[in-house]
This record gives structure tokens, C-alpha cells and sequence, in this order.
């Protein structure tokens, strides 16, 4: 009933509607100018609003907010308004593409367009007193963990050749190809071929009662090993006269080269002569993968150019010591660069004095 009272609640009810009336008129300009100042922060700072990781090329990668790798803002119409100055950015900076990703490195893409790795790099596995082998066991088997079983086959995948010696061939009956990874694109998604030392050519001379390779199929009875009779390319260095007989009915892979010896006696054939021929067939970065025997050879020279020692936390019962120490690869002109935790083993880095390696960071190559 009071007059006074009735017009003070008409004209709140008035200030209120004139209120939300000048919120709503001005909410679109405040949106704009969140746009743009996140557009001109976006333009004057290249990181504002990106969480940077490295890649496993060794490249500084620039990942948006919206990547998995990083919590940010999940409003999807937020979202859409991050992308305006990622479009904007993208047209007045010309960055290299490679440089910036969008998503998650596949490590299937090329490698670094720009890194070209050659000379020889060792890779050996070692229990905890430096031996590569238990005899206890009939068959040579894994002693690593299966991140270092990923890092030996990008290894791999990262290597024109895998150089063995005829004794890993015999004992482990290997394969040397990418398996536990995706081949690189940059190599055309080939398998590295595969070198085997062999002076005698024992590994053919054993097989002739398996027939031809074409002929056999039956795996167990046929001792040919795998590399021989899988498809893939083989090159094997010897010593051996008349070489050529032994050939009859072996795959088209496999190619025989003979070389000279420097001792007739135990026919140990030249590394160096070896990375000589290879590099004339166009394979210039090899991997020597082992034996010890066939490491030593090539530390003696002073040929390798880095290497990867893997070392598990085991003991074996029987070990078959390599035969390598600290101080025979010191001899080789190899320095200690970096050690670093893979899974449940331990990876020593080593470079050839004076030398880098192929990555600033020791764990982004191989990749």
C-alpha cells in the first residue's frame, strides 16, 4: 500500500533490465577481445600457449594445447578459437615444416632429413661381468629387456648393413632384420643387408646334404641358416678358393666376396678392407653387431666410429667372456660419453674421441 515502496521496486526491476541488457551488448566485444589478445600473444611469443617436447629426431617440437601430450582447455568452442592464431601464425611465419607437428612423432615418418650417419657403430649385449653368452644353455637366448630389444632394431633400421661373424650366425641362427620396429621411409622401408665374415665358408660347406635351398622345404631338417634361404640380401667376405661350386642352388641374395687375408693361418680378413668394399657398394653406415671376436677385430684397427654396450642386470652360470674391457676400448680411441637406464639394463655410450654424436641428446638417435 505505500506508494514510495512501489516505485522503488519499479525502478530496480528497471536498473536490473538495464543491466543484463548492457552485459549481454558488450559480451560479444569482450569475446573479441579475448581473440585477439590471444591471437597478438600467440604472434609475438612462438611458444604462448604450446607445450614443447623434443622429438626423437633430436628437433625442438611444438605441440598445441589440444595435443594428448598436454592438459589444456577441452571447451569445444574454445577449441575452435585456439586455431585462429595457429592460422595466423602459420601465414606470417614460414616455419619449416618438419620443425613443427601437430601431433604425436610417428616414428614410421623419414628420419632427420639433414642427419646422414655413417662409419661403424658396435652394439654389444653383456651380463654383469662383461661375458655375451651362457654355455649352460643349448640355445643361445635373450638376456635383455624388451626396450633394448627395441633400441638394437632401431638400430638396425637405422643401418645400411648388420656385420656378424660367422660364430653368431652358427650359435644363434639369426635373422639380422628390423622386426620389433617399423622401417624408416627415408629408406624406402628396405631391411639392411646383411654381412657375415666367414674366411672358410664354413656355413655353406656344412649344408650340402641339405639340397638346395629351393628344393628343402623342410626347416628342421635343413641346417642352412635363415639368412640364407629368407630372401633378403647377404653378403658374405671370405677367403676361399673355388668358392663358386658352393653356390650351386642358393638363392640369388647372396653374394660371395672374396678378399685377402692377413695371416693364412687363422684367415682373419681386414675390417678395413671390408668397410672399404662396402662403401663401394654403397652401404656406408655399418652396424657390427658381434661376436666379441668380430668386435675385437674391429676395435684392434681403431675403425669404430661409436658404440652401444648394453648391460643387463644377470649372471650367467657358464659365461662366455668377450674378452673386451674398458681399457681395449680406450686403446680403440673410444671415450665413455654418457650412460643411461633402457628399461631394466644399463646403455653405455661411446664415441670416438674428438667426435659428436649423431643427435645433441645421446637417446634421440638411433631413432
Amino acid at each position: 500500500g505505500n506508494p514510495s515502496s512501489v516505485i522503488d521496486n519499479k525502478q530496480t526491476n528497471t536498473k536490473m533490465k538495464y543491466t543484463t541488457i548492457h552485459f549481454y551488448s558488450i559480451l560479444p566485444f569482450f569475446v573479441i577481445f579475448l581473440i585477439l589478445s590471444h591471437s597478438v600473444c600467440s604472434l609475438l611469443f612462438p611458444h604462448y600457449g604450446c607445450a614443447s617436447k623434443y622429438s626423437p629426431n633430436g628437433r625442438h617440437v611444438v605441440l598445441p594445447r589440444s595435443s594428448s601430450f598436454t592438459r589444456g582447455p577441452t571447451i569445444k568452442g574454445w577449441y575452435y578459437f585456439s586455431t585462429v592464431p595457429m592460422v595466423l601464425k602459420s601465414s606470417l611465419h614460414n616455419h619449416d615444416e618438419t620443425n613443427q607437428v601437430t601431433e604425436p612423432h610417428d616414428q614410421n615418418t623419414n628420419h632427420h632429413p639433414d642427419l646422414f650417419v655413417k662409419g661403424v657403430t658396435l652394439k654389444m649385449a653383456f651380463d654383469k661381468t662383461y661375458s655375451v653368452a651362457d654355455d649352460s644353455e643349448l640355445k643361445s637366448e635373450r638376456f635383455t629387456c624388451p626396450q633394448s630389444l627395441d633400441l638394437a632394431h632401431k638400430l638396425r633400421r637405422n643401418s645400411d648393413c648388420v656385420l656378424v661373424g660367422r660364430g653368431t650366425v652358427v650359435r644363434d641362427d639369426c635373422t639380422l632384420t628390423v622386426r620389433r620396429v617399423d622401417l624408416l621411409k627415408g629408406r624406402r622401408n628396405q631391411q639392411p643387408v646383411r654381412v657375415v665374415i666367414d674366411s672358410k665358408l664354413k656355413l655353406l660347406e656344412r649344408n650340402k646334404k641339405c639340397g638346395t635351398v629351393e628344393t628343402n622345404k623342410d626347416e628342421e631338417e635343413c641346417l642352412y641358416p635363415k639368412l640364407l634361404r629368407d630372401g633378403y640380401r647377404t653378403i658374405i667376405y671370405h677367403a676361399r678358393e673355388n668358392e663358386s661350386v658352393l653356390l650351386e642352388g642358393m638363392n640369388n641374395n647372396v653374394t660371395l666376396v672374396k678378399l685377402s687375408t692377413r695371416n693364412e693361418e687363422n684367415g682373419i680378413l681386414s675390417p678395413s678392407l671390408i668397410l672399404k668394399d662396402l662403401e663401394s657398394k654403397n652401404l656406408f653406415h655399418v652396424m657390427v653387431e658381434g661376436g666379441p671376436a668380430t668386435a675385437i677385430q674391429f676395435l684392434k684397427e681403431k675403425v669404430v666410429d661409436r658404440a652401444m654396450f648394453i648391460r643387463a642386470p644377470v649372471q650367467f652360470i657358464q659365461p662366455v667372456p668377450s674378452g673386451m674391457s674398458d681399457g681395449m676400448l680406450e686403446e680403440a680411441g673410444l671415450v665413455l660419453l654418457e650412460t643411461r637406464a633402457c628399461g631394466d639394463d644399463v646403455v653405455e655410450y661411446w664415441i670416438r674421441k674428438g667426435e659428436s654424436w649423431p643427435t645433441e641428446r645421446v637417446e634421440d638417435w638411433p631413432i
